[in-house]
């Protein structure tokens, strides 16, 4: 048989160790509470970054296709800058051509009026 004594300092230790059990799954729940916050708010991040990032990725497939468009598209813009270019020189050239022909008109008239 066991003496008083013994059996004190058995239930005492079985106290002590119910105690330190109890705080260990306590401290153990609030572990695992942070560390799921802490998964949450990275799946936060992450979510929220992976959007920017499709975002990112959406304007940018926009952009490339406006550019391959206008790569596409620049021969004709040259070929109409070039047309263009053209109609004013000939316009030009009419220009000068009707001017000529005024000048040469009033010269005619200014001599005509001259001879009267």
């Amino acid at each position: 048989t066991k003496c008083k004594c013994q059996e004190a300092e058995e239930l005492s230790l079985q106290q002590k160790l119910a105690m330190v059990k109890a705080d260990f799954e306590r401290r153990d729940k609030e572990a695992a509470a942070q560390i799921d916050h802490r998964i949450e708010k990275v799946e936060e991040a992450s979510s929220r970054l992976i959007r920017s990032l499709e975002m990112q990725l959406k304007t940018t497939e926009e952009a490339q296709k406006v550019a391959a468009l206008a790569v596409a598209d620049a021969p004709n813009q040259y070929q109409a800058l070039e047309a263009s270019e053209a109609e004013r020189k000939l316009l030009e050239d009419k220009l000068a051509h009707t001017i000529h022909e005024l000048e040469h008109s009033s010269e005619v008239a200014l001599t005509k009026q001259q001879q009267v």
